[in-house]
């Protein structure tokens, strides 16, 4: 029997609370179960690691990872920050995958999302179910860097 390649993901979490976290703790589980009962990957496993952190570490944390996605919880409150903290990661980790998870999206918030989409952005998440859309096309994009060596 072979043994399968073990390929860790992070998912750095910048929200305040634990809405998103929680919801990408839950689907990461259910994604691997899925991935493990179809036999999807014959040769690589992912291990998706969930980290809730703070934004002033968000650039140092992906030193630490060849692969990872961030999910950058944002408000009417800290809309101006956060395209800033994405403005900042497109510059020095333009591969990297970043999504935004959005609660109440506000006049201030709607009038920005352009602004974020710029930056290649990789999706909006309006609830925490559509995190599974996040497993899946990171799934998706690890399996294509690794054909071409390329980090997430």
């Amino acid at each position: 029997m072979e043994s399968k390649v073990v390929i860790e993901v992070a998912v750095l979490v910048c929200e305040q609370g634990h809405r998103w976290s929680d919801a990408a703790k839950r689907f990461a589980n259910q994604h691997l179960k899925q991935n493990i009962a179809s036999n999807l990957s014959l040769e690589r496993q992912l291990l998706f690691q969930i980290l809730p952190v703070d934004a002033t570490v968000v650039a140092a944390a992906l030193g630490c990872y060849r692969d990872a996605v961030v999910v950058w919880e944002v408000n009417a409150k800290n809309v101006d920050r956060r395209l800033s903290n994405v403005v900042h990661l497109h510059r020095h980790a333009a591969n990297r995958l970043q999504w935004l998870a959005v609660d109440d999206p506000s006049r201030k918030l709607s009038q920005a999302l352009p602004h974020f989409m710029s930056f290649a952005i990789s999706g909006i998440l309006t609830q925490p179910m559509q995190m599974q859309t996040v497993f899946k096309l990171t799934t998706a994009q690890v399996a294509r860097n690794a054909r071409l060596n390329t980090p997430v």
